[in-house]
C-alpha cells in the first residue's frame, strides 16, 4: 500500500522520511570509527564515548524547546535554524583537532537535531490529520530504523575506503544541508505557527502541563518510554550476553542484531495495511502485548540447551515486531492529543523516550552478563510497565469519547 495521499503538492511522505533520518545518521554513523578517533586525537576511550553521551543528552533535553517554539513561530523557522546550527555543529566535529572540541561540536549537533527530530512527527500531524497520521508515523519509524542500521555500516565503510573518520561528517553536513534545501523549497507550507500562547520558559511549561494532565496522552508517552527502556537496555546487553554464554564473534553479534531491525521493518509493513481497520491504541495494546513474550522466551531459552541463534535471535524478533506495532502508533496517539500543540506534544514524546531510554542504559550496565535472566527480567519489567500505562490510555480515551 503507498502512502497517504499529500496534503500539500509539496509536503510529502519521502521528505518527511528523510529529515527524519538525520538526527538518527548523526547519532552513530561515527560510532564505528571511535578507535580511530582515540588514536588520532590521542584521547581515552572513555573521552570518545562521552562524544555520543554529550549528543544524546543534549538531543534529548534540548527538544522540550523546540516544539512548543515551533507551535509560535511556525515549523519552517525552527526547522531551518535547527538545521543550520546542526551543519555548524557538523563543520566543528568535521575538523576537530581535540577531544574537547569534538565534544562541543556534537553539543551542537544535538541541539540542532532535537529540532530535526521533533518536527517531522509535527508537522506530519499538522499536514494529514489524525487518522492518516498514523500511517505516516509508521513510514517515519520505518525511515529511522533503516538509518539506525545503515549509518554505522556507511561510517565503517568509508573510513575502510578513506582511513579516514572525518568523512562521516562531510557527508553528514552535505546531507543535512540537502535537507535545509527542501525544507526552504517547502517553506510556504510550514511557515504559520498554530497557536498564540505566552511564549518562554512559563509559556512552555503551561503547554506541557496542559497536555500531561490529559491521561491518555500522558500514559501514551510515559508506555513509550517504557518501551525505550527495554529497546535500549536490550541492545546494550545482547552484544555482552552473546559473547559471555555463547562466544559469538563480532560479525555474528551484528547479524542477530538485525533481526532487531528486520522485526520491525516486518511489523511496519503490516501496520501500514491494517491501520485503517483498527483503533490505533487497540494496536498498541496488542504489539505491547508481543513484546511481552520476549523476555519469557529470552528466559526460557536460556535455561535450555539452544544455540544463539534460537535462544537470542528469537526473543530479540518478538520484541522488534511487537515494538513495530506499538511505538508508531503510540507515537500517532500523543502527538494528535492536541493539534494546536503537536509540537509540544513531539517534544514530551522524545524527552519521555531519550529520558527513560537512558535509563535503561543504566539499568542494564548494573546487570550481570553471565545469564540472560538479568536482563530478561529487567524486559519484563519494562514491557509489563508499557502495557499498563497504554491500557490505562486507551481506558481513559474510551471514556472521553
Amino acid at each position: 500500500m503507498s502512502p497517504p495521499a499529500t496534503a500539500t503538492p509539496t509536503v510529502t511522505v519521502p521528505y518527511l522520511m528523510v529529515a527524519t533520518m538525520v538526527s538518527v545518521v548523526a547519532a552513530t554513523i561515527y560510532v564505528p570509527s571511535l578507535p580511530s578517533i582515540v588514536a588520532d586525537l590521542g584521547t581515552s576511550p572513555t573521552l570518545a564515548q562521552f562524544s555520543l553521551t554529550a549528543f544524546v543528552l543534549t538531543f534529548g533535553i534540548v527538544q522540550l524547546w523546540h516544539g512548543p517554539a515551533s507551535d509560535r513561530l511556525g515549523r519552517y523557522r525552527v526547522l531551518a535554524g535547527s538545521l543550520v546550527v546542526f551543519i555548524v555543529g557538523t563543520a566543528v566535529c568535521a575538523v576537530a583537532p581535540s577531544i574537547e572540541v569534538l565534544i562541543v561540536g556534537r553539543m551542537l549537533q544535538g541541539l540542532g537535531a532535537a529540532g530535526v527530530g521533533v518536527l517531522p512527527r509535527a508537522i506530519a500531524r499538522d499536514q494529514f490529520g489524525h487518522e492518516a497520521s498514523a500511517r505516516v508515523f509508521t513510514y517515519l519509524s520505518m525511515a529511522a530504523s533503516a538509518a539506525a542500521t545503515a549509518s554505522p555500516v556507511i561510517g565503517g565503510g568509508l573510513e575502510g575506503l578513506t582511513g579516514s573518520w572525518r568523512l562521516s561528517f562531510v557527508l553528514l553536513g552535505l546531507f543535512a544541508a540537502w535537507v535545509l534545501f527542501l525544507s526552504a523549497r517547502r517553506a510556504p507550507f510550514l511557515a504559520a505557527g498554530s497557536i498564540e500562547r505566552p511564549a518562554g520558559l512559563r509559556g512552555y511549561i503551561a503547554d506541557y502541563w496542559s497536555l500531561m494532565r490529559r491521561a491518555p496522552f500522558a500514559f501514551n508517552v510515559i508506555g513509550g518510554g517504557f518501551l525505550r527502556t527495554g529497546f535500549y537496555a536490550f541492545i546494550v546487553s545482547v552484544p555482552f550476553v552473546l559473547t559471555n554464554m555463547y562466544g559469538t564473534s563480532v560479525a555474528g553479534v551484528g547479524v542477530i542484531m538485525m533481526t532487531l531491525t528486520g522485526a520491525f521493518l516486518g511489523a511496519y509493513f503490516i501496520v501500514v495495511r491494517i491501520a485503517h481497520r483498527f483503533r490505533p491504541d487497540t494496536l498498541v495494546v496488542a504489539g505491547t502485548a508481543i513484546s511481552m513474550l520476549s523476555p519469557v522466551a529470552l528466559a526460557l531459552l536460556t535455561l535450555t540447551d539452544a544455540g544463539p541463534v534460537v535462544a537470542v535471535s528469537l526473543p530479540v524478533a518478538l520484541f522488534g515486531f511487537g515494538n513495530g506495532f506499538a511505538i508508531p502508533m503510540a507515537n500517532a496517539l500523543a502527538v494528535g492529543a492536541n493539534p494546536r500543540m503537536a509540537g509540544a506534544g513531539s517534544s514530551l514524546l522524545g524527552f519521555w523516550a531519550y529520558t527513560m531510554g537512558a535509563g535503561g542504559t543504566v539499568a542494564a550496565g548494573l546487570l550481570t552478563h553471565d545469564t540472560a535472566l538479568p536482563l530478561a527480567i529487567l524486559l519484563a519489567i519494562a514491557t509489563t510497565g508499557a502495557l499498563a500505562c497504554f491500557v490505562v490510555a486507551r481506558i481513559a480515551a474510551l471514556r472521553s469519547i
